[in-house]
């Protein structure tokens, strides 16, 4: 496989075996923001003593902080790519760099991703001074990607479709997901997004898909049948033919998400698989 295209930064292919290293096999857990994960929050401690590899994205402190910090754990990885939502987080993606953990932030430089940052913001400086815990990706619209020639571009989703890629490229065992409902919420339900109104919660980040005419339900619903739904499959067939790899096995903790691709699964049938139960 080729990494030295110009939308990667460079030795990305150290890059990647680092972040093989900090999934070292592991099931790899992704926190998604969809309000199902609300279970999790009361639900987490059963998972305190399972070997689980944390995945988060865009406004992942939430996650983190209501979920995550309960049983003393971080995320390993963080994925933010927008250069709407980037500006709102970067002192959280600071924070999260500057931790004397072995981490990774993930992103790109596709759309202009750090364009919006204010100008005292040095992306030469943050490159030199963050280098190692650094893996970037691209975008296309070609349904070719990932290939041998361009093993980290993928094709234009969203973006828990593309963290998932980079999850299996990490050499996950298991793919687990939570929060990932796709526009699927309870009836009366006053929250689109998990804990929305908390400080610090900027909501959705992809707002390249944002269709302003209509509401916070239908956009979430248009992600999904355009950017996830239709290419997941493609995606990854793509990804595991690139790698050689066999296919990963991938839950989705949220019985009745819109994300209709992959198994719906119950709490009760996700954490059992967390725990090598089944």
């Amino acid at each position: 496989m080729i990494f030295t295209s110009k939308d990667y930064l460079p030795n990305s292919e150290k890059r990647v075996k680092r972040l093989q290293e900090i999934v070292a096999g592991r099931s790899v857990a992704i926190l998604a923001p969809g309000p199902s994960i609300y279970e999790l929050e009361h639900r987490i401690e059963e998972l305190r003593n399972a070997d689980i590899c944390y995945f988060g994205l865009n406004s992942y402190t939430v996650q983190e902080v209501h979920i995550l910090q309960k049983i003393s754990k971080h995320f390993s990885v963080i994925m933010c790519s927008s250069r709407e939502g980037i500006p709102t987080i970067m002192g959280d993606i600071t924070n999260f760099l500057d931790r004397d953990e072995d981490n990774m932030f993930i992103s790109s430089i596709w759309r202009a991703t750090f364009e919006l940052m204010e100008v005292d913001f040095d992306l030469k400086q943050f490159f030199i001074k963050y280098n190692k815990k650094l893996i970037f990706f691209s975008l296309d619209f070609a349904t070719t990607f990932p290939n041998n020639d361009c093993p980290l571009h993928f094709i234009v989703s969203n973006s828990l479709l593309v963290l998932m890629q980079m999850a299996v490229i990490g050499r996950a065992s298991s793919i687990v997901l939570f929060g990932a409902d796709g526009g699927s919420f309870k009836e009366g339900a006053k929250e689109w997004y998990h804990r929305q109104n908390d400080i610090g919660h900027r909501g959705p980040s992809d707002t390249l898909k944002l269709d302003f005419t209509v509401g916070p339900k239908e956009n979430l619903i248009n992600d999904t049948n355009k950017y996830f739904n239709p290419i997941a499959l493609l995606a990854l067939t793509n990804l595991y033919n690139t790698y050689g790899f066999p296919s990963t096995k991938i839950l989705n903790c949220s019985e009745d998400s819109f994300y209709t691709v992959f198994p719906r699964v119950s709490y009760d049938t996700a954490i059992k698989h967390l725990l090598g139960r089944s």
